[in-house]
């Protein structure tokens, strides 16, 4: 993905950072949906419900990192100094994370 700094002024490249960030956090559930998989015949069903969940939804965090609109929405807000987080993409995946936390420590439990 090439991604144009021209559409801002952000010596920081804000958008940059923040793109990077969601890609950390898809990597991170990634591996613990690796970790999930590689239990699963120790854990039963669960883990591997636990491990498909988890993959896929890294898998919509990477997608929503590299769209193309939502970095240049993100630039054009730094661009009209009136950036705003989304609300819903970050309540959404703080909530899969925190789901998939409590599943994952009842299995282990």
């Amino acid at each position: 993905m090439s991604i144009d700094t021209a559409l801002h002024e952000d010596p920081g490249l804000q958008p940059e950072r923040t793109t990077q960030a969601w890609q950390r956090t898809s990597f991170a559930l990634a591996v613990a949906g690796a970790i999930a998989l590689r239990w699963a015949a120790q854990l039963g069903l669960g883990a591997t419900v636990l491990a498909v969940v988890t993959l896929s939804v890294a898998a919509g965090a990477v997608l929503l990192a590299w769209q193309s609109k939502h970095y240049r929405r993100a630039a054009g807000a730094i661009r009209g100094g009136r950036g705003a987080a989304d609300p819903w993409s970050i309540l959404l995946l703080t909530l899969a994370v925190c789901a998939l936390a409590i599943v994952a420590i009842a299995l282990v439990w």
